[in-house]
């Protein structure tokens, strides 16, 4: 994975890092309208990617597609991929990638605890 990877949208896998990252385009195009300038395009493509992403990971597992187990196992392969890619990065002399890339694996690492700690308890019912 390389620095322009770290950045696609198509490599993000967990659902509480897409919000992390919205939240991020968010806040970018507020400070492009307080300071009354036009929004970059790829700024506004970004969040357009991001909110698609989103959606297709919700529907996936709404419909079944995508089981929890499922969303589990790949988001501990993409924790791997993201720390891998934070020492490649570190080694070349790429600190921002590289605390970018560990911010997310921390991010993953989180809700995989959390989302393994709600299955062992059963499942969810409202009341």
């Amino acid at each position: 994975m390389s620095i322009h990877q770290l950045f696609s949208v198509d490599n993000l896998i967990s659902n509480l890092v897409l919000e992390k990252e919205m939240g991020l385009v968010d806040s970018q195009i507020d400070t492009f309208k307080k300071q009354h300038k036009p929004v970059p395009e790829d700024l506004i493509d970004r969040k357009q990617a991001l909110e698609i992403k989103m959606s297709l990971l919700v529907i996936q597992v709404e419909s079944g597609q995508l089981t929890m187990d499922q969303y589990i196992a790949q988001v501990k392969a993409s924790i791997l991929k993201h720390k891998k890619l934070a020492l490649t990065f570190k080694g070349a002399g790429k600190l921002d990638g590289a605390k970018q890339a560990l911010a997310r694996s921390k991010i993953m690492e989180k809700e995989v605890k959390e989302v393994e700690d709600a299955m062992a308890n059963g499942p969810l019912v409202e009341e």
